[in-house]
């Protein structure tokens, strides 16, 4: 085990260090400072100002030519959202991929997969490898950009990228204690401290502890997770500022199995029905993935004069897991009676370096304003993800049972690989007369890939530069409301032949994806909302009819996308997304899968969630949250389609004063008519989805 000591002690603990000597001394440090209020508009219900993402940073919606769905800490909290997925379910298109959750949230955006070791970043910097679950206690909102985003990020898929932006000391004094747990057995406890002081009040300090029991409901689904972070500041002047973040994530859980698809039979394949969940999360004792993952990100902002600054980021993003997984294949589908293949992959490792230099600033020329940023950034990324053993046992899909463990010697074999992508990008945003914003940028990659392969000690080396593009076109109708277009171009690592293919072991050129995307967004009084019309073709790679691993292969996806948040009525306020996508296969090497839709990928996809806080009862809020997806594909053949479902959750807040302490206490139940679906399919295989699930949660603040 990687955990400090049992969970029993870890309340007592944080109650202790949050109510008590931990406030003490933070407050004997700060000369107990009194509370400072900040007399200023408040962000409206469920909606935000600005986006934190890429070279975007700071901009509002307005100002922002591409989808960016925030999920702000307001929602997040009606929600009771304690994961990525529980964050993204309100954003239309994000939906699961290969696994039905409980370890880490395997995303797809727009039906395409967001890449595990690069598409999510902290802060919009850090690019976290998100292989354990990312914790919410200390986040401030979720946000997604959607699609190609090149120009910032480099090398990365083209689903678009997560990001997690975390709370920091603001001017009012934070300290408060939250317990959650839900009828399965789950509890954790959450505490909060954020303190400003200094004689300018130039020291921020916020310091979040987690620790709890995880629990599914099912036989031998228990294990426990810790999290820590420090969210530090300091105002050195005017001109310089620093803000460093560190997190510590550990999680020791057993790991779903993953359900193999069944053979295609003349060209057709029936899928076994969906399991209690309750049941088919059962696993030996010895099926856990022990992870732990270690974040920190440090920033200096420089402010050159009024019209010039610099910005500095640095940090380092560090994952290893001792990993026990399994896959459930070969079944009868009356029966269930089947075999469990278990993995054993210990010892595996994943570490980013990522460094970033921007300088900001304006210019004029005659009537004409430019907002240039100038940027360069460096990204080491390693892996050690090791080939172990594996064992074969008897298992039932729909009855499990206990399983013994078997003693098993053969040597893991590790394949290392270190990926270096940097870059350097110029953007500028033109400032036109009529109201008008044009936005050029391009982006230079120098990207290499070194591989060893474990068994022969054989060295693979790839590297290759290449440039890429975006233009944008913002018109501001009025001031609330803005007309834009754009393109983007983006590149993502090609893959390596696989050893069947004549060119096994080759690491492809990076694969280009192209994205046009039209919309339309608007920022009124007490709501916002966006719609947008895109075009994303993204090449692929697939081994053709000569046996080569080569990137052929296109595939497009186009579709319409829709927002609306805010109070659209008195007390009474919503977030609501929708998307309608036609994803197709333009080139592949299969004839069969030309015109297929790509596994996965919903047509269509809609999330919906209102709040209405009563009038009759002051400080108790219901809500409800209805959220649709549709059928999916399991392979580029649509071979089988795992079916749509909806999904109905609903909840209740109530806002008091206990001994005078302000508390909130919250209910909430997802999948309230207790459905069983499949959760997620691709890469041949299906994701079990999740039971009812009551949660209970008080928060105090003192």
């Amino acid at each position: 085990m990687i955990y400090p000591p049992r969970f029993l002690s870890k309340p007592l603990l944080l109650a202790l260090c949050v109510s008590g000597t931990f406030s003490d001394a933070i407050a004997a440090a700060t000369d107990q400072l009194p509370t400072i209020s900040v007399v200023g508009s408040r962000e409206k219900a469920f909606t935000t100002n600005a986006v934190q993402l890429g070279a975007f940073r700071d901009q509002t919606g307005l100002d922002t030519p591409l989808t960016v769905q925030v999920v702000t800490r307001e929602l997040l909290d009606a929600q009771a959202s304690t994961t990525l997925f529980d964050a993204l379910k309100n954003t239309a298109g994000v939906s699961r991929a290969q696994i039905g959750g409980g370890v880490y949230d395997n995303l797809s955006i727009r039906g395409i997969g967001a890449e595990n070791r690069a598409n999510y970043r902290l802060n919009g910097a850090l690019p976290v490898v998100n292989l354990i679950e990312m914790p919410l206690e200390n986040k401030a909102r979720v946000e997604a950009l959607k699609g190609v985003s090149a120009l910032y990020y480099g090398f990365v898929s083209p689903s678009g990228i997560v990001n997690m932006v975390t709370n920091r000391a603001g001017n009012t004094p934070v300290t408060s204690v939250e317990v959650r747990a839900d009828h399965k057995g789950s509890r954790n406890i959450h505490g909060d401290l954020a303190r400003r002081f200094g004689d300018r009040q130039q020291f921020g300090a916020r310091f979040n502890l987690s620790a709890g029991e995880v629990a599914l409901g099912a036989p031998g689904y228990e294990g426990e997770r810790y999290f820590a972070s420090a969210a530090l500041d300091w105002r050195a002047t005017d001109m310089l500022s620093f803000k460093l973040d560190l997190e510590q994530i550990k999680k020791d859980v057993p790991e779903p199995m993953a359900i193999v698809v069944p053979t295609a039979v003349n060209g057709r394949i029936t899928l076994p029905s969906p399991p209690n969940p309750d049941l088919a999360y059962t696993n030996p004792d010895w099926q856990h993935t022990d992870a732990r993952a270690d974040h920190v990100l440090l920033r200096s902002d420089l402010r050159i004069n009024d019209r010039w600054a610099a910005t500095l980021e640095a940090g380092r993003a560090e994952t290893k897991r001792e990993r026990v997984s399994s896959q459930f294949q070969k079944y009868d589908l009356a029966t269930g009676e089947g075999e469990m293949q278990a993995f054993l992959q210990y010892g595996q490792a994943y570490s980013n370096d990522n460094l970033r230099l921007e300088l900001a600033g304006m210019v004029d020329t005659g009537p004409i304003s430019h907002e240039l940023t100038l940027g360069y950034t460096a990204n080491k990324r390693f892996q050690a993800g090791p080939v172990g053993s594996s064992v074969t046992m008897g298992q039932n899909l729909y009855t499990p049972r206990a399983i013994a463990w078997r003693n098993v010697t053969a040597p893991t074999v590790f394949n290392p690989s270190t990926i270096t992508d940097k870059g350097g990008y110029l953007l500028d945003r033109l400032r036109l007369p009529g109201d008008l914003q044009l936005l050029a940028g391009l982006r230079y990659s120098d990207y290499e890939n070194r591989a060893v392969e474990g068994a022969t000690g054989k060295v693979t080396t790839y590297s290759t530069n290449d440039v890429s593009s975006s233009l944008g076109l913002i018109w501001s109708v009025q001031p609330k409301l803005s007309l834009y277009t754009s393109y983007i171009e983006g590149l993502e690592e090609g893959g390596t032949a696989p050893g069947n293919a004549v060119n096994a072991g080759e690491i492809l050129k990076p694969a280009l994806s192209k994205q046009a995307e039209v919309g339309i967004k608007g920022d009124f009084a007490n709501w916002q909302f966006a719609a947008a019309v895109f075009n994303i073709d993204r090449t692929q790679a697939y081994t053709n009819a000569q046996n080569v691993y080569a990137l052929d292969g296109l595939a497009r996806y186009r579709g319409v996308e829709a927002s609306l948040a805010g109070e659209v009525l008195p007390r009474t306020a919503l977030y609501a997304t929708a998307m309608l996508l036609d994803a197709k296969q333009r080139q592949a090497a299969d004839a069969r899968q030309i015109g297929k839709r790509p596994e996965n990928s919903s047509q269509k996809a809609v999330s919906l969630f209102i709040e209405h806080k009563l009038l009759a009862v002051t400080g108790l809020a219901i809500n409800t949250g209805v959220y649709y997806t549709g059928n999916r594909a399991v392979n580029a053949l649509n071979q089988a389609y795992i079916p749509g479902v909806t999904l109905l959750n609903a909840g209740a807040s109530y806002r008091t004063k206990l001994m005078g302490n302000e508390t909130t206490l919250r209910l909430n139940i997802e999948n309230l008519a207790n459905k069983r679906y499949w959760a997620a399919t691709g890469k041949g295989t299906l994701g079990v989805s999740e039971s009812r699930t009551v949660k209970l949660a008080m928060k105090t603040s003192f």
